[in-house]
Parts: C-alpha cells; structure tokens; sequence
C-alpha cells in the first residue's frame, strides 16, 4: 500500500497525469476543428430564387452556388409560369444552407395534361356544372331543345361540334351543354347579379338555367376579373319572367358608387355568419 501511494504521489506519476490530460484536450481540439471543417461550420449559403427559371438556367445558378438540386414533375399545368420554369422550390428562396444541400424543385410540365371528359349526361344541370368545374373544364351556354327530360343533359358541345364523354380536352375548355326544357313554356325567375364579378355571374345564370348575354365593360376597367356588375338587361325578378336559355346583358365597372342598391329580398343563412341574425336587403317592386 506505501508503495502505491509513494508512486501515486511521485513526480514521474504527476509528469504522466499532465502529459494524458494534454493529450486528451488536443485530441479533443483536433475532433472539434476536424468537425468544423468538415460540415463548414458558420458558413451558409443563400438559396436563389429559382422561379420562373428554366430548369437548365436554375441547374447552372445551383452549381455556381455549390448547391445540389431533385426535380419533381408537377402533375397540373400551371398557365402563369412557362413550360418547364421552375414553380416552387424547397428550401426557399434566400433561406441559409450548407453547401451540397439538396434544393427540390417543382417544374411545370411541357404542356397541359388533357382531362377526360366525364360523363354527364343524363345528370341534372346544377350536378354537371358542378362536375365539370371540379374537373378543370369551364361550363358554357346551356342549349336547351324541346325535350320531356326537363333539366336533364342531353348531350354536350364543344365549339360547333358535339363531343362524347371519355373524350380528352385541355384544361379550361368551355364546355356548353345541351339540356331538355321540358315541354311545357315555363317561365323562370331572372336572379339579382349586381356586385358580382363576371366569372360569379356566368356560375349563377348557368345554375338558374339562364346564359350571359353581352357584356359591357366601362371605358376605365382595367383589369375585367376584378370589375363587378352594376347593370343587368332584364332586371332582377321575384316572380318568373323568362324562358329556360335566354340571355341575360350585363355591364361591369371598377367603380362601386355605380352600382344603385336594388337587390332582391335575400337571407343569408345564420350559420354562414356564426351568429345567429340575418341580413334582409330592400325588394324591387317588379
């Protein structure tokens, strides 16, 4: 036992302990500036912004980065981009990477993907209408021939040639269809359409067995999508007035203060709000 503690506590003992200890904080030293180097430690890189650029113009932008890039086909073509221009990226733009990070890159096919045309006839208007807008196709006129299937599709037109279901169209193809009117001379109801933007009114017409007619724009609209009806040819009615098809004249402006506050008696539903009230609106006496 005297001899280990003699040992313990000689200067040959002492001179070893000090020696490991030091060696243990330089290989310590040399793991953590090994690391450091190794995964760049404090140095990032910032993304570009690779939208809208071609998908050779973003590989040279990536490699000039140091960075490394995965396509993802995009399934929808998406019309605001051009084909094969890069529509979404991860990470994004100007986020901080190590260099070699992988940048995923959504790309815009070559062309739109044609849609099949589904099958809706037979169907009622209100449920083909629906259908076609769910697929990416654009409902159009409403054809209505004499025909005991009131309401019902008969068949279905693109441009001046009649079209059968299955068949392949390109994204946003007007579709018009062909409805029976029964075969009695019904009358309908003309629906309240001002402070609607076009593209809400031709949904509302078509829902109420009606087509839009001409349409006027104000000389100072500059951009349509955003214009809103304050005119409509016949007026809005609450008793029925026209025959299933006819065409309903629609004038659109930018300007609000137009657009004279006629509309029909409406309730909009208490739980649309979260409240339980309603709003009641005045009644044109027609």
């Amino acid at each position: 036992m005297s001899k280990l503690f003699r040992f313990i506590t000689s200067k040959t003992f002492l001179i070893n302990v000090i020696i490991a200890i030091i060696a243990f904080f330089i290989f310590l030293w040399l793991i953590v500036f090994g690391l450091n180097r190794f995964t760049k430690h404090g140095e990032y890189i910032h993304v570009p912004n690779l939208t809208s650029v071609t998908i050779a113009d973003a590989q040279d932008m990536l490699e000039d980065a140091d960075l490394s890039y995965q396509v993802i086909d995009s399934a929808v073509f998406n019309v605001l981009y051009p084909p094969f221009a890069v529509i979404d990226q991860f990470p994004r733009a100007n986020a901080e990477v190590k260099s070699g990070r992988v940048i995923k890159l959504t790309i815009n096919p070559g062309k739109p993907r044609k849609i099949e045309l589904p099958n809706v006839v037979e169907k009622t208007t209100r449920r083909a209408i629906h259908y076609l807008e769910s697929k990416g196709l654009k409902s159009g006129e409403l054809i209505y021939v004499p025909d005991i299937a009131r309401d019902r599709v008969l068949g279905l037109r693109v441009g001046d040639e009649e079209v059968e279901p299955g068949a392949m169209l390109e994204p946003g193809t007007v579709v018009d269809l062909i409805v029976g009117k029964g075969l009695s001379n019904e009358r309908i109801r003309v629906p309240y359409l001002k402070f609607l933007t076009l593209e809400e009114a031709q949904m509302k017409l078509s829902l109420a067995s009606l087509n839009m007619g001409v349409v006027f724009f104000d000389e100072e609209v500059e951009d349509s999508s955003s214009a809103v009806i304050y005119k409509q040819a016949p007026r809005a009615t609450k008793v029925p007035k026209l025959k299933l098809g006819s065409d309903v004249d629609l004038w659109l402006t930018n300007d609000h203060t137009k657009i004279e506050n006629d509309s029909l008696l409406f309730v909009i539903p208490s739980d649309t709000l979260g409240i339980d009230t309603t709003l009641i609106f005045a009644d044109p006496q027609e």
